[in-house]
């Protein structure tokens, strides 16, 4: 086990204890490099970097379709939870009145990934930085707060 560990540090890759610290990041929607920077200015407003070390949030175009796919897994898996039972509850019950039961499920498709929206992106990124971190640290390039660029 140390051997990993050293292969690890030697080749840059993480740690599993950097892997929970970075997952722990994400749920609290934090820059997965330093964990002080907020990753979203309003609710679907993403700021383009860390706003405290400057990693790029978004890497390429079409970067988040990853985070769109573990919204629309988790939404849907949480909408399976609730409708299978309820719908093996009603078939077993003849008395349950399905109308209700059904107007009271059918909004949580619409509004479940509306709902993990941000945590499937700052997820995203956080298994993107842990997977494939970036080739450049802080201290390799100079950030210019008036320009907004790199130097």
């Amino acid at each position: 086990m140390e051997r990993g560990a050293e292969r690890s540090r030697k080749t840059g890759g993480f740690t599993m204890k950097q892997f929970w610290i970075i997952l722990w990041r994400g749920l609290l929607l934090r820059c997965p490099r330093c964990g002080q920077g907020k990753l979203f200015r309003r609710w679907f407003k993403m700021y383009e970097r860390c706003p405290v070390c400057h990693l790029l949030y978004e890497r390429e175009p079409g970067f988040y379709t990853g985070g769109m796919a573990i919204n629309l897994v988790i939404s849907e898996l949480i909408v399976a939870a609730f409708v299978i039972p309820f719908s093996v509850w009603a078939a077993l019950n003849a008395n349950v009145p399905f109308i209700p039961i059904l107007i009271a499920i059918s909004p949580l498709p619409v509004f479940l990934p509306i709902l993990f929206f941000r945590h499937s992106r700052s997820f995203w990124i956080g298994l993107n930085y842990w997977l494939d971190p970036p080739k450049q640290t802080a201290d390799e390039y100079q950030w210019d707060p008036n320009t907004r660029q790199h130097r």
